[in-house]
């Protein structure tokens, strides 16, 4: 006799959840081009990434960091340019 087995739920992206994932590939991206801008991050702590032209996600990142600050996590704040700024700086 086999029992049966249930499949656990596939977890949900929210609009937030996607523009951190966008966020973390560009900055990864970005420090294969220049490792310099993992300098300050220390190992285990909780990045949180500000880009430029969101402020709605801005404050919630930060609301987010906070609480995380709150629970005894090491976070840091890392503002981040549009690809296009940092290829031609002004």
């Amino acid at each position: 006799m086999t029992t049966s087995q249930t499949v656990p739920t596939v977890p949900r992206l929210d609009a937030f959840d996607r523009k951190t994932i966008g966020l973390t590939a560009d900055f990864i991206e970005a420090a294969f081009d220049d490792a310099t801008i993992l300098a300050g991050i220390l190992y285990g702590s909780l990045l949180v990434l500000l880009p430029e032209d969101d402020p709605a996600f801005v404050d919630e990142s930060i609301a987010r960091g906070i609480e995380a600050v709150r629970q005894g996590r090491d976070v840091v704040f890392r503002h981040l340019v549009p690809a296009s700024d940092s290829a031609n700086p002004s």
